[in-house]
């Protein structure tokens, strides 16, 4: 039993180097720590929430369907780490976009909106659930980035 529990501390112990390192690159790369924590935080929710969605639906749990939904959050984090090594070599050369505005807002702002996405994922996976009924999806993504497209085109005319 103690060699169990030691093994369990272990393991658990063995995240630790790699969270920090995770949390070193964001701050080096001027990513907002707080909200990528959260962003994390909602997706461990949302991978939850799906899996007692599956249960309730009686869809059955696949080592197959876990790993491919484990990989999808991983691909979201290396999207934003990208983001921010885009962000860190554009923000030398042009510090603002807009007046007040740099390309280190706009990164927080997709990453907000990811958190919120995420978020009424778990929501409708949650209400799935409980009423049986599969919920209507939005994505906000799409709907994020039509704007920062929208607002680049009026911004680019102006010039």
């Amino acid at each position: 039993m103690e060699t169990t529990v030691n093994l369990s501390i272990a393991k658990t112990l063995m995240y630790i180097p790699f969270v920090a390192g995770w949390l070193w690159v964001c701050e080096y790369l001027h990513l907002n720590c707080e909200l990528m924590i959260l962003l994390m935080v909602t997706m461990c929710f949302d991978f939850v929430a799906g899996w007692y969605k599956s249960i309730v639906f009686e869809v059955p749990i696949t080592l197959k369907r876990l790993v491919l939904g484990f990989y999808s959050k991983v691909m979201t984090f290396i999207i934003l780490l990208m983001l921010g090594v885009i962000t860190a070599a554009v923000d030398i050369q042009y510090p603002t976009i807009v007046e007040g505005l740099g390309f280190k807002q706009y990164i927080s702002g997709v990453i907000l909106v990811m958190i919120l996405s995420e978020a009424y994922s778990v929501y409708g996976n949650i209400q799935a659930a409980r009423t049986g009924e599969e919920v209507k999806e939005i994505d906000f993504i799409s709907m994020f980035i039509r704007g920062v497209r929208k607002n680049l085109a009026k911004f680019l005319k102006e010039d």
